[in-house]
């Protein structure tokens, strides 16, 4: 009561875990802590609350020390890294690298300091003012009963316009399938994946993989048999360049391997799988609010050689962008071709066109087109 706490000479603290009756002091000496307290609890009730320290700051881990899986996919190591500059309703920032994600926490959450602190998991995936560049990307964004997050950028297909949305995995859940698929498809798109666009159906493996003349009788197979000699469409890069994400988004990833594109999987089974343990080598490019293009710095090798003829008449010598390793023309695993630049020293990209790009002779080529044709590239067969 008034009567009988205040003004006692003690400190009465109440509704806390703190020693009563603490003997008056001199301000700003004496600090001690408090625990067991709603407001810095970290919202999934874990008992109990975190202590809070007199006279100290606290930051995110002060009360979220410990977020569920779906906080860890987000933001990995981020709390502890901004620990003395991310705010709660304002930090919208990407500090993605290497293979790990970091978002900052306004990329879900509002941005609203109101918000903060209210009893409540707030969770606000709209665009308003402030709420940052990816934010801004998403469409009307919800989440649904079974707490899967709907049209938001981070999970759709990446386009800068006509952006299709995936449905996430529901919080909490681990995704054990074609990651690549649950967004944007892996290229080419099967059924019930997100498509891509035209181009990325038509890069697929190697160049004419699935239909390569052999020089004598029929088509070279599209891959050696284990352990046997690299005659075929695709097998070592030093014959076949194999041509996946890498070849055009080679900020974003490096290798070439990737078991789960719908093209690959009938052959890289159990046994022979290829996959590295992330696909994406720099999340930096990935999931960033840009459609990032970088040609590889590398020559592109292919079995599908020309006739002789033909290949002497507009692509030998300073005519063209190929040459024929030893004038070899279908000459068991030695004969292929390979361009006499890099795509990342010639190759140009700009509004959806590739321009001077090697392996396709120099032609420009459309992402969207859809009536390419031989002529597109060999206009001179």
């Amino acid at each position: 009561s008034f009567a009988n706490g205040h003004n006692d000479g003690n400190i009465d603290v109440v509704n806390v875990t703190y020693q009563a009756n603490v003997t008056k002091h001199a301000a700003g000496s004496g600090y001690s802590s408090c625990s067991n307290i709603s407001c810095h609890n970290n919202v999934n009730f874990v008992s109990p609350a975190p202590a809070a320290q007199w006279g100290s700051t606290l930051n995110c881990k002060g009360c979220h020390a410990t977020l569920s899986a779906g906080h860890n996919a987000h933001i990995s190591s981020l709390l502890d890294e901004r620990a003395n500059t991310l705010v709660y309703d304002r930090y919208s920032a990407n500090a993605s690298s290497g293979t790990t994600y970091k978002f900052g926490c306004a990329n879900c959450h509002p941005v609203n300091v109101a918000k903060h602190m209210d009893t409540f998991v707030d969770v606000d995936l709209t665009t308003t003012v402030g709420s940052g560049a990816l934010k801004a990307k998403n469409g009307a964004a919800s989440i649904n009963g079974s707490k899967q997050c709907l049209n938001v950028y981070c999970h759709s297909n990446g386009y800068n316009t006509t952006k299709l949305y995936a449905t996430t995995l529901a919080w909490g859940t681990t995704n054990t399938g074609d990651k690549c698929a649950a967004c944007h498809g892996n290229s080419p798109s099967a059924s019930g994946q997100i498509a891509g666009s035209s181009a990325h159906a038509a890069h697929v493996v190697g160049i004419h993989n699935t239909n390569i003349f052999s020089g004598t009788k029929g088509k070279l197979p599209q891959s050696a048999a284990t352990g046997g000699a690299i005659n075929a469409a695709h097998g070592t890069n030093s014959r076949s360049t194999t041509i996946n994400c890498n070849i055009c988004h080679n900020e974003t990833i490096t290798t070439s391997a990737n078991d789960k594109n719908a093209a690959c999987v009938t052959c890289h089974t159990t046994g022979n799988l290829k996959n590295p343990v992330s696909l994406i080598s720099n999340t930096a490019f990935h999931v960033n609010g840009q459609v990032n293009v970088k040609f590889a710095d590398t020559k592109i090798v292919s079995k599908a050689q020309v006739g002789v003829s033909a290949f002497n008449s507009y692509t030998a010598a300073t005519q063209g962008g190929w040459t024929r390793n030893n004038g070899l023309y279908k000459n068991f695993t030695s004969a292929y071709d390979v361009t006499k630049t890099t795509l990342f020293s010639t190759a140009g990209f700009s509004a959806g066109d590739c321009s001077n790009v090697a392996c396709h002779a120099g032609k420009p080529v459309s992402w969207n087109a859809t009536d390419i044709s031989c002529e597109s590239c060999h206009s001179r067969l």
